[in-house]
């Protein structure tokens, strides 16, 4: 997976945000490959190759860019894991950044409170007609509001767009996008399904 770098001139212009994009976003990235490479190892067994419908193992990624402007740099990152199971398995995860400062930004930052976002959340998932949800309650509870991406649940990630916020919550092999916002129109590049909700920003 490409790393993210920022060109001579917007390094000089933005010396933090360089900063936290080559010693955490970065960092990040070469961490996860790594331990991608350990799961592949681990889970590769010869026996496998005497399978005619053996397809081999993978872990594909892909980054893009949500938002770079002078006050945000948000970016997702998407990963699919084929390990040999009955399904793969799909991870997206967002990365927030002032780009005057270079602070991670995290939900705290923006939402006034955590039951309201939740029950705002909440609403409109259960709303969307067809889709059923494994443990939901669990896993907007578990949602950690006050700390970045590292420690977010993976059931949900926020990311900041041109248009605004947006989470991306993981439904069985889709991933529903849930914005924060009601005017403008979602990054459906990124995602696959598109919801809007009403939420009070600080």
């Amino acid at each position: 997976m490409s790393k993210f770098d920022l060109s001579e001139e917007e390094a000089k212009a933005y010396p933090n945000l360089e900063t936290a994009i080559r010693e955490d976003l970065n960092n990040y990235l070469d961490m996860t490959a790594e331990e991608d490479r350990q799961r592949l190892n681990e889970s590769f067994d010869p026996s496998m190759l005497q399978d005619e419908y053996f397809n081999g193992l993978s872990i594909e990624g892909s980054a893009g860019i949500l938002r770079a402007d002078e006050n945000f740099f948000s970016v997702v990152i998407s990963k699919n894991v084929w390990l040999g199971g009955q399904h793969p398995s799909t991870a997206r995860i967002c990365f927030n950044y002032s780009t005057q400062d270079g602070s991670l930004i995290v939900p705290s930052d923006i939402f006034t409170s955590k039951a309201d976002l939740i029950a705002a959340l909440k609403e409109k998932l259960k709303a969307i007609p067809d889709v059923e949800y494994f443990n939901l309650d669990e896993d907007l509870e578990m949602y950690d509001f006050e700390h970045g991406p590292m420690a977010d649940n993976i059931a949900f990630s926020m990311g900041i767009t041109d248009d605004g916020i947006v989470f991306t919550k993981k439904v069985d092999d889709a991933h529903i996008t849930i914005e924060a916002e009601s005017t403008g129109s979602s990054d459906s590049h990124y995602y696959d399904r598109q919801v809007k909700v009403l939420i009070e920003f600080k």
